[in-house]
């Protein structure tokens, strides 16, 4: 295993970018560059400290707009970008913030069902199921940054 940079190493064909302790893996990659991307992801949001990670777009959905994410957001794409947004948070903010998802899904649920027998066939229908199926993949991102967390202790 070839050390690189005190928090990328070589290990096998894949490259491993720990933590500045070294004791815990932030991820692992194909290539050199793009732990170096994923190092510099990180860097840039602890800089930031997170603290203004949600804000409301104009129809009223949370978005964690600090960090790209949007309903818009491609799946894959946003995985990698909530899970850099994930290990930048301190635990309690990573509770606060999904808690206010699970909040604001809740009331995008209920509008949903407010919409009555039509809803499927309603734009304005279509568009909550896309945005809360948006707040189940961040909701669902956070619990699994706090599962992991927790299974660490």
């Amino acid at each position: 295993m070839e050390t690189l940079t005190e928090t990328i190493k070589q290990d096998g064909g894949k490259w491993v970018l720990y933590s500045k302790d070294g004791k815990k893996k932030m991820g692992t990659f194909d290539t050199e560059a793009e732990a170096k991307k994923h190092e510099a992801d990180v860097s840039y949001f602890k800089k930031k400290n997170a603290e203004g990670v949600a804000t409301l777009d104009a129809r009223g959905v949370l978005l964690v707009e600090d960090y790209g994410v949007s309903p818009a957001t491609p799946y894959e794409v946003m995985q990698a970008k909530m899970s850099s947004m994930c290990a930048s948070l301190a635990d309690d903010r990573l509770r606060e913030l999904r808690d206010e998802f699970v909040k604001e899904r809740t009331k995008l649920r209920q509008k949903f069902k407010d919409l009555g027998e039509e809803r499927y066939s309603l734009p304005a229908g279509s568009q909550l199921l896309a945005d809360v199926y948006y707040y189940d993949r961040v909701i669902g991102a956070l619990e699994c940054e706090l599962s992991c967390r927790l299974l660490t202790l």
